[in-house]
């Protein structure tokens, strides 16, 4: 029974043979589906200037520093402690509670770089697609 399946299977194929082109010959290629709306790759657009200085902790960091791996390592956010301190002024103190919460119920560690946290809209950090998915809340 199984290979009558497969037989069917195999012969609604249609086959179209290689078409063999004279050398030196160029035909154009023709491309099987169409052109990709621009509109849908908005998230390919980078973020350009000094976007992390919109945090307090990082307001005087230059380019050059803030870029460097080394410097994103050493001041990832590992702690409430440390994203109270980096973005203080930014989020609500209910905000900063319920993230508090978050990281005590983490199943795993938490390590946000800095410039993951300055991709952060912090005026409604509750909805903000990079927060939901680097930084856990309690709520």
């Amino acid at each position: 029974m199984a290979s009558d399946t497969s037989e069917t299977k195999a012969s609604s194929h249609v086959h179209t043979p290689l078409k063999v082109l004279p050398h030196g010959v160029a035909e154009p290629i023709v491309p099987k589906t169409p052109a990709v709306d621009p509109a849908t790759l908005k998230h390919k657009d980078l973020v350009r200037g000094p976007f992390w200085q919109k945090i307090p902790a990082y307001s005087a960091i230059d380019e050059k520093t803030f870029l460097d791996h080394t410097w994103q390592a050493k001041h990832s956010i590992t702690k409430v402690s440390k994203l109270l301190e980096t973005v203080q002024g930014l989020a609500s103190s209910a905000f900063m509670t319920d993230a508090e919460e978050g990281f005590k119920h983490a199943p795993m560690s938490v390590r946000v770089s800095p410039y993951m946290l300055s991709l952060i809209d912090w005026s409604d950090p509750y909805s903000d697609p990079i927060r939901t998915q680097f930084l856990p809340l309690g709520s």
